[in-house]
């Protein structure tokens, strides 16, 4: 027999074997129907439907294996594996028409007949508990007979060169095909004693499956005779409306091409949604746009007024390997990448080197350029600047454009998620996060450039390499071995240290200050164009107002960001209504290094008085952003938030209390957050923003003016002279960040402003690790106890909402070590019930101190928390 019909057969058998288990569990819903609720004789014809149409596939098996056997005059007994299979085959055969003859006699055949309350009650009819537990024990033999031996024997005996000839290979779709030839090629490579064995047979039952489901020897008649059921006779009206449809909760048996159809596209759909994360595209996002007719060179050959470089047209077009595009930090590399991954020309030239993207005459027609970035960013999440984070956003790029990618680069997975979706639970399948191991993405990365089933090319676009968190030479290495091959080009962005300058000295590159000096020029003449005091200023000087404009140009040396924060400064002088020789006077105290630049605005720029509050917000960025990191553990990838303008609010703006949060709507949220935002601008010197507070709103993530920012400000010296000026208050950062968490939980609890689900158990997280922290701040203690019984009340009310406490929030509070919290609620239970503490204080201190409450790690149990549950 033709081992891929064999494998439909067992595919066929294990989803009868699951819809007998269904058929025999009590409340298990078998059909549903787009009319509405199926009588019970409705249920019962359509289980007698598709018994019938299984009993036959299985038939068919034994007639093929006689017209086998007879024209060869000889009995093939390979090892023994064909008689097993038959076996199976000839077992699931009884078993159904045992089944079936006790349908069709429940079923009403005349009014005499009793009628049936329920399907339930007429299958208990016909069968004994005992009888009932004997047949779904026989059920489960069948299937952990396939599962364990026979499946893989099939599978032993295919030939990946003889199984592309056959018409049964042919006639398949082509996604089915490269998953049996990837699945062929991955045979071989598999260790038997390795766990890997277990994972490729739960592949080639998951193929199994596709296969019955899509055999078109059974075509779709036996569908097409099921849904006739609900438009027979007993339903007179059906002629004057549309036909209804049945559908099975375990289709035994082929379906509908459009069914297979989205049931893969949901398959496909659970897998990316998986490997994506929150902070994906945030970085890209984030960096500005090109200014109009800047950057416009990138597309064009060198010019005698500026240095040469490697035509990057001519590369996109025709190149292989690395392209380089190095600069000094500030010069506008991210801005550059994003401008050559949004321009349609990049698109055109790479289409041109795409067009011999086929590799096979058998490869599909589909689109063969997949373009994918990744902007790294060390000032942001953990994903944002590693190497799993890289590989996550590659793959998830490239998967969408060509899902038929999925089953070959992530085969155990896509077969997981194709078995469970047969119970057609898609929430299921989201709400199990997979993990995502680096060697797991690096192997699926390498099978999808390796695979020669589908053809494409693909062409990386990464920026900031510097700013990845990690080996840079080994991160180098990498890129360098994936352009070697024929299908992969990479352009690279990053500064030019020395680690980069001996990993790329032989590859096509550019040198990005050296080539900006006109798009400089364009970029000051533009702002200060769009600046009607200059204009004026202009015209009473234009010598002068020349000269500026041109020693602007000169002192910037390449490097926009300094430009950028230099024509900031003077359109302020110049709407206070400075002359053009005090501008002069104003560009020369700048410094030309973006460190003394920023030392600069420090001193200079930031309102003595204000220095206090910038103070306090650069201490709540760093520790927001420290915690997250160093608890990263605690959640799930992708679930940490990045700390955004609202949080922000309720960290700095006194009097805020949970009642008039509460009380807050959609407005006032986004008046008090716009009212800071300007105040974050003019206290913070600019050095801090918001670049995406236009589109998010409240939202919006407070982030550095650039990575050198946050350098600068995190300097030990710099960070020293910060600190001063909260020395002798009683600000703590930790402790307004705990008071941001309990009033932004309360937004989103009372006023619904933003959308609910796992945010909330997130955000309780978060701020109970900032709690932790503030702990030991004694003079905000009674504050912290009132923001913790809120946040009691909170869980309280979200208990049915998907929030389950394992115990007491005294038990979580413990769990934190918030020693302040556990003294006072034991202190609160010594007054009311003297004899409850001591029994509570050793219970906590058995479940906490083992952790038989809480799976995920904690902060480690403080000795203060030990003592006072130990007294």
């Amino acid at each position: 027999m033709d081992p891929l019909a064999a494998l439909s057969v067992a595919g066929t058998i294990v989803q009868f074997v699951d819809f007998g288990t269904k058929l025999f569990s009590e409340g298990c819903e078998i059909y549903t129907s787009t009319r509405g609720a199926l009588s019970v004789n409705e249920e019962l014809e359509l289980v007698a439907i598709d018994l019938r149409a299984v009993i036959d596939k299985l038939q068919k098996l034994f007639q093929w294996q006689l017209v086998s056997i007879s024209s060869t005059g000889e009995e093939d007994d390979e090892s023994g594996e064909r008689t097993i299979v038959e076996k199976i085959c000839d077992n699931a055969t009884g078993l159904a028409e045992e089944i079936l003859e006790r349908v069709e006699g429940l079923k009403v055949k005349g009014k005499k007949h009793r009628k049936w309350k329920s399907f339930e009650q007429a299958l208990k009819s016909a069968w004994s508990k005992e009888h009932i537990a004997s047949l779904v024990k026989r059920l489960g033999a069948l299937k952990d007979s396939l599962l364990t031996r026979a499946i893989y024997s099939i599978w032993s005996e295919l030939d990946a060169q003889s199984l592309r000839a056959t018409t049964a290979f042919t006639n398949l779709d082509g996604q089915t095909q490269h998953i049996i030839t990837q699945l062929l090629e991955n045979t071989g490579k598999v260790n038997e004693t390795s766990k890997e064995m277990k994972a490729l047979r739960e592949q080639v039952t998951s193929l199994a499956l596709c296969l019955a489901r899509v055999d078109v020897a059974i075509k779709e008649e036996h569908l097409r005779t099921r849904d006739m059921i609900l438009n027979s006779t007993s339903h007179p009206e059906a002629g004057s409306r549309q036909a209804d449809h049945i559908t099975a909760s375990v289709e035994m048996l082929s379906v509908f091409r459009s069914e297979e159809d989205e049931l893969r596209k949901q398959v496909n759909g659970s897998l990316l949604w998986d490997l994506s994360y929150s902070t994906m595209s945030s970085r890209y996002e984030a960096v500005l746009e090109a200014y109009p007719e800047t950057f416009e060179w990138v597309f064009q050959s060198s010019v005698q007024e500026q240095l040469s470089w490697s035509n990057l047209s001519d590369w996109l077009q025709t190149g292989t390997g690395v392209y380089w595009i190095n600069g000094k930090a500030g010069s506008g590399k991210s801005t550059l990448m994003k401008h050559i991954f949004d321009d349609a020309r990049t698109q055109q030239y790479l289409t041109a080197w795409a067009e011999d993207a086929k590799l096979s005459p058998n490869a599909p027609e589909i689109g063969p350029l997949c373009i994918a970035s990744f902007f790294f960013w060390n000032s942001g999440s953990s994903e944002q600047k590693s190497q799993t984070g890289l590989l996550r956003c590659l793959l998830h790029q490239i998967l969408l454009k060509i899902p038929e990618l999925i089953p070959i680069a992530f085969p155990a997975q896509y077969a997981t998620a194709y078995s469970k979706s047969l119970g057609h639970d898609f929430r299921d399948l989201k709400g199990a996060s997979i993990r995502w191991p680096l060697s797991q993405l690096m192997v699926a990365l390498n099978c999808i450039i390796e695979q020669n089933s589908i053809s494409f090319k693909l062409c990386l676009l990464i920026d900031g390499l510097d700013e990845f968190d990690g080996d840079h030479e080994e991160m180098a290495r990498l890129f360098k071995v994936l352009a070697q091959s024929t299908k992969v080009k990479i352009c690279l962005s990053s500064r030019p240290w020395q680690v980069f300058k001996d990993s790329f000295r032989n590859c096509p590159k550019l040198q990005l200050q050296d080539l900006t000096y006109l798009d400089i020029h364009t970029y000051v003449n533009g702002k200060f164009d769009q600046s009607e005091a200059f204009q004026r200023l202009s015209r009473e000087n234009p010598a002068s107002a020349h000269l500026l404009i041109q020693e602007i140009v000169q002192k910037a040396a390449g490097v926009f960001l300094w430009v950028r924060i230099v024509v900031k400064s003077l359109i302020q002088g110049i709407n206070n209504r400075d002359d053009i020789y005090i501008l002069q006077q104003r560009l020369r105290l700048l410094p030309t290094e973006l460190e003394p630049l920023y030392n600069h605005i420090f001193n200079a720029h930031i309102d003595p008085l204000y220095k206090p509050w910038a103070s306090k917000v650069f201490q709540i960025c760093r520790t927001s952003r420290e915690v997250i990191e160093y608890h990263s553990w605690l959640f799930d990838s992708g679930q940490c938030r990045d700390f955004t303008i609202l949080e922000l609010l309720f960290s700095m703006e006194e009097g805020l209390t949970i009642e008039r949060v509460r009380a807050f709507g959609r407005k006032e949220i986004a008046q008090k957050c716009a009212n800071i935002a300007i105040q974050l601008n003019a206290r913070c010197g600019g050095l801090l923003e918001l670049p995406q507070l236009a589109q998010l709103g409240p939202d919006a993530t407070v982030e550095y003016m650039h990575r050198t920012v946050r350098d600068f400000v995190e300097r030990d010296d710099i960070w020293s002279q910060l600190l001063t000026y909260t020395a002798k208050t009683n600000f703590n950062s930790h402790f307004s960040l705990m008071k941001s968490g309990v009033l932004w939980m309360n937004t989103l609890l009372h006023n619904r402003v933003f959308p609910k689900g796992t945010e909330h158990i997130v955000g309780t997280s978060t701020t109970l690790l900032y709690a932790h922290y503030a702990d030991s701040h004694i003079e905000t203690r009674k504050d912290q106890i009132v923001l913790l019984d809120n946040i009691e009340n909170q869980l309280k009310e979200l208990q049915g909402g998907g929030i389950v406490l394992h115990d007491e929030f005294l038990q979580l509070a413990a769990s934190y070590s918030l020693s302040g919290y556990v003294e006072e609620r034991l202190q609160r239970m010594e007054r009311k019930e003297p004899g409850r503490r001591s029994m509570t204080e050793a219970s906590l201190l058995d479940r906490v101190a083992s952790g038989k409450e809480h799976p995920q790690p904690l902060p480690l149990l403080s000795a203060r928390v030990r003592v006072l549950l130990s007294e």
